[in-house]
């Protein structure tokens, strides 16, 4: 039994391997290090409102990544898609860090040592070939143009399929992103990912949610680079799908800041914010805020500028928060 580390240390490493395992049953007990410096998401915004910055709509797509590496990692471990079921050293080594640099926004994550993470875990419940299946397909869809230029391909044919307007179709049709040979690898290491049981159909959601909030992130960008895909607010926003625009509502928990509670105007008001992401949530005071001790605690976390933990009900119309409904102050 092969005990000796194989590191992969490019796309072409990865894909030799990758066709390797795939192409044949062979037992594969090796095991396999992502070498630092190629699995590595990358965004360039040639004009951010501040230099060097990570501006709040891609801060939010790679926390979006993060959450996605967790629930992988989770459902590993536990077959349970659940933060909880990871320990301290699991979410340690499963963080992801972005390197902001450049005079303008050049935003650089390297995913070496989250992916080795997955795959140790990984190695609990499945196979040798199997575990390394799944992380050199994640590896090489996340990394580089391949992944990230046949995601947007795809999403371009779906959005014409959805479009009545000759108009939008054809300025959509007239944007190109990827050629067919890497269609076709992105169809195969998405397929392949499919047969690898539930830890591959978790994978293949990480890429499909992750690039979602990408080209969400870009949308509200005026101009972007991601993975050497080049991309303006209007196309990105041609290229979200959506395949009925109905309203969700669903509950959050989270710990968030109090910005501002005006009692003064004719409807109270308040605004809190996620502390990461800086995303701000909007609400009514006089209609959701009933307990007092709700409301002495809240404005305690104002003037302390602490943060508190709030439940909340958001309704949602395709990934877009339209209303926030403050539930109460979570119970300890």
């Amino acid at each position: 039994m092969a005990t000796d580390v194989l590191t992969i240390s490019s796309f072409d490493e990865a894909l030799s391997l990758f066709l390797r395992l795939t192409e044949s049953e062979e037992e594969f007990e090796q095991r396999v290090e992502i070498a630092s410096g190629w699995v590595t998401p990358h965004v360039y915004i040639p004009k951010p409102d501040v230099d060097s910055s990570i501006s709040p709509p891609f801060m939010e797509a790679f926390l979006h990544l993060q959450k996605e590496l967790f629930q992988l990692a989770a459902l590993a471990k536990s077959g349970v898609s659940h933060v909880n079921q990871l320990n301290e050293i699991d979410r340690h080594d499963l963080e992801i860090s972005v390197k902001v640099t450049s005079g303008s926004s050049n935003l650089v994550s390297d995913l070496a040592k989250p992916i080795e993470r997955c795959f140790k875990i990984m190695l609990g419940k499945m196979t040798g070939r199997q575990a390394t299946i799944v992380i050199l397909g994640i590896s090489m869809l996340i990394a580089g143009t391949i992944g990230w230029s046949s995601w947007l391909e795809q999403q371009k044919i779906i959005k014409i399929d959805e479009l009545k307007s000759k108009e939008h179709i054809e300025a959509l049709s007239a944007l190109k992103f990827a050629n067919e040979n890497q269609i076709e690898i992105f169809r195969m290491l998405m397929k392949t990912l499919e047969k690898q049981g539930k830890i591959g159909a978790q994978s293949q959601d990480l890429i499909d949610s992750s690039f979602g909030a990408l080209l969400k992130a870009a949308s509200k960008t005026e101009k972007t680079e991601i993975n050497g895909q080049k991309l303006t607010a209007s196309e990105a926003s041609s290229l979200r799908i959506s395949s009925r625009s109905y309203a969700v509502n669903r509950v959050i928990r989270e710990n968030m800041r109090v910005v501002d509670m005006n009692t003064a105007a004719e409807v109270d008001a308040m605004v809190l914010m996620r502390p990461a992401s800086k995303e701000q949530f909007k609400m009514k005071l006089s209609e959701t805020l009933f307990m007092s001790d709700d409301r002495a605690k809240l404005f305690e976390a104002l003037e302390n500028r602490t943060e508190i933990e709030v439940e909340l009900s958001l309704r949602e119309v395709d990934d877009e928060v339209k209303a926030v409904t403050f539930l109460r102050v979570a119970p300890k």
